[in-house]
C-alpha cells in the first residue's frame, strides 16, 4: 500500500475533524440519570475519604 497516495486524504479528514465544533455537548443540561450517578458517586467518595464505614456499608463485616 502506498502511503503517499493516502496522505492527502488523511490530512483532509484530519483537518475537517479538527475544525468541527466540540462545544455542542457543553450547552446541554445533564439528565436525571447523570445527576443521580453524580450524587451517589459524591456520597461514596465522601464516605471513603472520611472513613465513614456505616455509610459505606462496612459496619458489620465479618
Amino acid at each position: 500500500m502506498n502511503w503517499k497516495r493516502w496522505l492527502p486524504l488523511f490530512l483532509l479528514v484530519l483537518l475537517v475533524l479538527s475544525s468541527m465544533s466540540a462545544d455542542a455537548q457543553s450547552t446541554a443540561q445533564p439528565g436525571p440519570l447523570f445527576t443521580t450517578i453524580q450524587s451517589l458517586d459524591t456520597k461514596l467518595f465522601d464516605a471513603y475519604n472520611h472513613c465513614d464505614l456505616t455509610t459505606m456499608g462496612c459496619d458489620g463485616v465479618g
